[in-house]
């Protein structure tokens, strides 16, 4: 009994002994994998702060309209994430798919989704209000460009990037379907509807 209680220990003791080597040897490895890490460029850096895509077919919010963050809003055919909320910058793409209604024009919040699919007319640009989904396809006017504000509206086929929400300026409401802008949003007007059919560039809402 004596005899198997030494042995039994010293099979213990060589077991330690085989872990603690092994457990020494992995951290090694990975300080030498650390040290042996490129540091990161500017670039990288900048990278790496930038927030994950946003799945266009989730529900999840995502914030917009701070000046300078870099909010997590795709281009629906691209994995280069854009800037929005800068004045005189690219504006943030669109969930087609959502019914779910958005505050606009608050720095910080949510942007305007955007349901091709329904009917209603719908008043954009109001800081605060909750608009109902807008319908490009609808035969109803909708308001524009109130208080400098101007709706995200843009070519989900184009790369290009369009300007909007610089005080002063007609930003392109942008047939889906051409590849053609569209010039809209004088503030007060009621533009006539645009053809998301025609490929031919309109202009509505300017005093002719």
């Amino acid at each position: 009994m004596h005899h198997s209680l030494v042995r039994w220990r010293e099979i213990e003791g060589d077991n330690l002994t085989v872990f603690g080597l092994g457990l020494a040897l992995a951290v090694a490895l990975h300080a030498q994998q650390i040290r042996e890490r490129p540091p990161l460029s500017r670039r990288s850096k900048q990278e790496a702060k930038m927030p994950p895509l946003v799945d266009l077919k989730s529900r999840s919010p995502v914030r917009v309209g701070v000046e300078g963050e870099m909010p997590p809003l795709v281009n629906l055919k691209s994995r280069s994430p854009v800037r929005v909320g800068v004045e005189g910058e690219m504006p943030p793409l669109v969930n087609l798919k959502s019914r779910s209604p958005v505050r606009v024009g608050v720095e910080g919040e949510m942007p305007p989704l955007v349901d091709l699919k329904s009917r209603s007319p719908v008043r954009v640009g109001v800081e605060g209000e909750m608009p109902p989904l807008v319908n490009l396809q609808s035969r109803s006017p909708v308001r524009v460009g109130v208080d400098g504000e101007r709706p995200p509206l843009v070519n989900l086929q184009s790369r290009s990037p369009v300007r909007v929400g610089v005080e002063g300026e007609m930003p392109p409401l942008v047939d889906l379907k051409s590849r053609s802008p569209v010039r809209v949003g004088v503030e007060g007007e009621m533009p006539p509807l645009v053809d998301l059919k025609s490929r031919s560039p309109v202009r509505v809402g300017v005093e002719e």
